[in-house]
Protein backbone atom coordinates (compact mmCIF):
# COMPACT_ATOMS: atom_id res chain seq x y z
CA UNK A 1 0.00 0.00 0.00
CA UNK A 2 2.93 2.24 0.64
CA UNK A 3 3.47 2.60 -3.35
CA UNK A 4 0.20 3.49 -3.88
CA UNK A 5 1.20 6.77 -1.66
CA UNK A 6 4.17 6.82 -3.16
CA UNK A 7 2.77 6.75 -6.79
CA UNK A 8 0.19 9.27 -5.59
CA UNK A 9 2.74 11.51 -4.21
CA UNK A 10 4.95 11.58 -7.38
CA UNK A 11 1.48 12.37 -9.47
CA UNK A 12 1.08 15.04 -7.28
CA UNK A 13 4.11 16.44 -7.87
CA UNK A 14 4.05 16.57 -11.48
CA UNK A 15 0.45 18.53 -11.17
CA UNK A 16 2.21 20.67 -8.34
CA UNK A 17 5.05 21.53 -10.70
CA UNK A 18 2.07 22.47 -13.65
CA UNK A 19 0.11 24.55 -11.03
CA UNK A 20 3.29 26.42 -10.78
CA UNK A 21 3.91 26.91 -14.56
CA UNK A 22 0.11 27.71 -14.80
CA UNK A 23 0.75 30.68 -12.13
CA UNK A 24 2.99 32.45 -14.15
CA UNK A 25 1.52 32.18 -16.99
CA UNK A 26 -2.02 33.97 -15.26
CA UNK A 27 0.09 36.34 -13.93
CA UNK A 28 1.60 38.18 -16.91
CA UNK A 29 0.45 38.21 -20.69
CA UNK A 30 2.83 36.67 -23.38
CA UNK A 31 6.17 36.24 -23.28
CA UNK A 32 6.66 37.65 -19.57
CA UNK A 33 4.25 34.81 -18.70
CA UNK A 34 6.17 32.05 -20.04
CA UNK A 35 9.10 33.82 -18.44
CA UNK A 36 7.76 33.82 -14.83
CA UNK A 37 5.82 30.41 -15.47
CA UNK A 38 9.52 29.10 -16.28
CA UNK A 39 11.11 30.46 -13.57
CA UNK A 40 8.29 30.04 -10.86
CA UNK A 41 8.44 26.20 -12.38
CA UNK A 42 12.66 25.77 -12.30
CA UNK A 43 12.39 27.64 -8.49
CA UNK A 44 10.13 25.37 -6.98
CA UNK A 45 11.82 22.40 -9.05
CA UNK A 46 15.40 23.36 -7.56
CA UNK A 47 13.99 23.34 -4.35
CA UNK A 48 11.95 20.29 -4.44
CA UNK A 49 15.58 18.63 -5.82
CA UNK A 50 17.59 20.08 -3.14
CA UNK A 51 15.43 19.53 -0.13
CA UNK A 52 12.91 17.17 -0.63
CA UNK A 53 13.37 14.16 -3.02
CA UNK A 54 13.70 11.00 -1.73
CA UNK A 55 17.82 11.53 -3.11
CA UNK A 56 17.94 15.19 -1.80
CA UNK A 57 21.37 16.83 -1.98
CA UNK A 58 20.32 18.40 1.73
CA UNK A 59 17.69 16.34 2.82
CA UNK A 60 15.61 18.41 5.67
CA UNK A 61 14.53 16.69 8.57
CA UNK A 62 11.42 14.20 8.94
CA UNK A 63 8.89 16.59 10.39
CA UNK A 64 10.06 19.88 8.52
CA UNK A 65 10.42 17.60 4.96
CA UNK A 66 6.80 16.62 5.49
CA UNK A 67 5.89 20.34 6.12
CA UNK A 68 7.32 21.50 3.61
CA UNK A 69 6.24 19.03 1.28
CA UNK A 70 2.86 19.44 1.94
CA UNK A 71 2.43 23.27 1.68
CA UNK A 72 4.35 23.23 -1.28
CA UNK A 73 1.52 20.33 -2.83
CA UNK A 74 -1.54 21.84 -1.27
CA UNK A 75 -0.01 25.62 -2.75
CA UNK A 76 -0.55 23.75 -6.25
CA UNK A 77 -4.05 23.18 -5.02
CA UNK A 78 -4.81 26.49 -4.07
CA UNK A 79 -3.06 28.12 -7.31
CA UNK A 80 -5.75 25.69 -9.20
CA UNK A 81 -8.62 27.28 -7.48
CA UNK A 82 -6.97 30.78 -7.77
CA UNK A 83 -6.91 30.49 -11.75
CA UNK A 84 -10.48 28.92 -11.45
CA UNK A 85 -9.29 25.43 -12.42
CA UNK A 86 -11.32 24.18 -9.55
CA UNK A 87 -11.70 20.44 -10.40
CA UNK A 88 -7.81 20.28 -11.00
CA UNK A 89 -7.19 21.83 -7.52
CA UNK A 90 -9.83 19.50 -5.85
CA UNK A 91 -8.08 16.76 -7.43
CA UNK A 92 -4.64 17.88 -6.46
CA UNK A 93 -5.67 18.36 -2.71
CA UNK A 94 -7.16 14.88 -2.13
CA UNK A 95 -3.94 13.58 -3.98
CA UNK A 96 -1.67 15.40 -1.86
CA UNK A 97 -3.18 14.64 1.05
CA UNK A 98 -3.48 10.56 0.33
CA UNK A 99 -0.43 10.61 -0.62
CA UNK A 100 1.47 12.35 2.44
CA UNK A 101 -0.85 10.03 4.73
CA UNK A 102 0.10 6.76 3.18
CA UNK A 103 3.89 7.63 2.96
CA UNK A 104 4.66 9.60 5.95
CA UNK A 105 2.16 9.75 8.43
CA UNK A 106 1.06 6.32 9.00
CA UNK A 107 2.69 3.59 10.35
CA UNK A 108 3.52 1.08 7.96
CA UNK A 109 1.49 -1.73 9.99
CA UNK A 110 -1.73 0.01 9.60
CA UNK A 111 -1.53 -0.94 5.80
CA UNK A 112 0.06 -4.04 6.19
CA UNK A 113 3.91 -3.66 5.60
CA UNK A 114 6.80 -4.15 7.95
CA UNK A 115 8.21 -1.17 9.76
CA UNK A 116 11.54 -0.08 8.14
CA UNK A 117 13.54 -1.26 11.61
CA UNK A 118 12.06 -4.89 11.15
CA UNK A 119 13.00 -5.16 7.36
CA UNK A 120 16.63 -4.19 7.73
CA UNK A 121 17.21 -6.61 10.64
Amino acid sequence: MRWIGALTLFLAELVMYWAFMSLGLYLADGAAGWVLGIALLVAVAGAWRFFLSPKALRKLATAPRIGVNAILLLAGAGIFFEIGQTTLGIIQRIAALIGILLTTILPPEIYGAEPADKATA
